[in-house]
């Protein structure tokens, strides 16, 4: 095993945005925490969100691909996803249901941090930054 303070490693793969390739991005998640030692609560954690903002690109970005990139650096993890859409708020969307929103609420109580880079009508593009602590699970796991 890798101690998790010295695990540095990054990597990105391009996914057709169709829902039939989320569960591609859900093993590469998978791959990328056993690559890198992460904790399973952790690497569930980053599923689940990476699942949510997955899925918010393949319905409402219009994209055709989009990419999901992993960085584990000092103890936490990064990912990234990136579409080619334009960002609009829940109010902003026609097809808003009364569900809609739950998934960032997900993401929101899974990670320690999401951060939304908005695409615009000028500047397509959105990306989706989830980050994670893998500190406070060694903690847990030596207790």
């Amino acid at each position: 095993m890798v101690p998790r303070a010295i695990t540095n490693m990054s990597a990105s793969r391009s996914f057709m945005a169709h829902p039939a390739s989320l569960a591609d991005v859900r093993t590469f998640i998978r791959e990328m925490g056993e690559r890198g030692d992460v904790p399973l609560d952790a690497t569930t954690d980053l599923l689940l969100a990476v699942s949510e903002a997955g899925t918010n690109s393949v319905i409402h970005s219009g994209s055709g691909t989009l990419e999901v990139e992993w960085e584990q650096r000092d103890g936490r993890v990064s990912v990234g996803v990136r579409d080619e859409g334009v960002f609009r708020s829940g109010g902003e969307r026609p097809d808003r249901t009364s569900s809609a929103g739950l998934g960032f609420q997900l993401m929101h109580a899974t990670m320690d941090r999401v951060m939304v880079e908005p695409g615009t009508n000028d500047r397509p593009g959105t990306v989706v930054w989830l980050e994670k602590s893998l500190e406070d699970d060694r903690v847990l796991e030596s207790a």
